[in-house]
């Protein structure tokens, strides 16, 4: 055989050792590396292994729960049940608008009587405001009823929901008489100034001629000493 070609398969032989080498290398690390994901998946495993235990565990738990929830459901209606037996069914008290407020109307007669401070002061009820709830009904095409009771319509009385009274004081004056004093002999002026002193509120001056000095008070209507109220007339007859 030539020189030559032993030469090259020597060469071929090299190259093949030197790609085995490589192909070992490989191979090896392919080994190392699957190894690695081998004890990864272990340990996966074993992780997934405890959380499906913790998983069944919490799984018994609410199954436990829910028993004990039926239970208790149970004996809630059992009580209820119970309840509704001896309890009486309360009776729902009816009202109509009209008889509600002929009652409010006396009640407030007798609540102004009530609030009477002195002979010369009271309060009375100012405004009245009633706050009734109205039924609510929801229509088909989903719009909002509102319905207000007729006054003649009997209605729940817890549909009265509060009624509001404003108070404001009132003060009054009982009627007085006043005793008309003699003026005669004095002057216009003073007559007029005792009378409107008095509280006299309406005074007419007649004049007249007579022989006394101009601006005397030769006359009075009513008489002197006459008991009269204060908006009643009284005459002076005047002097000239």
């Amino acid at each position: 055989m030539p020189q030559e070609s032993i030469n090259k398969i020597r060469e071929n032989i090299k190259e093949l050792s030197i790609k085995y080498e490589y192909l070992e290398k490989k191979v090896s690390n392919i080994d190392s590396n699957i190894d690695k994901k081998l004890e990864e998946i272990n340990r996966g495993n074993q992780s997934l292994q405890l959380l499906i235990s913790n998983i069944e565990k919490k799984l018994k738990h609410i199954d436990e729960l829910k028993k004990e929830n039926q239970i208790l459901k149970k004996k809630i209606v059992e009580l209820e049940k119970k309840i509704s037996s001896e309890k009486p069914e309360k009776q729902v008290k009816k009202i109509t608008l009209d008889k509600f407020l002929t009652e409010i109307n006396k009640s407030l007669i007798s609540f102004e009587e009530g609030t009477k401070v002195t002979k010369n002061k009271l309060f009375k009820v100012a405004d009245v405001q009633i706050e009734l709830k109205s039924f609510i009904d929801i229509e088909e095409n989903g719009n909002i009823k509102m319905a207000i009771p007729s006054s003649t319509e009997e209605i729940d009385a817890n549909l009265l929901s509060k009624i509001n009274l404003k108070l404001s004081p009132v003060l009054f004056k009982e009627e007085e008489w006043i005793e008309l004093p003699n003026l005669i002999g004095i002057s216009q002026k003073d007559a007029e100034k005792t009378l409107k002193k008095l509280g006299v509120k309406n005074i007419e001056i007649e004049k007249k001629e007579s022989p006394y000095p101009s601006g005397t008070v030769i006359g009075q209507e009513p008489e002197p000493y006459t008991e009269i109220k204060e908006d009643v007339k009284v005459k002076l007859i005047i002097s000239v």
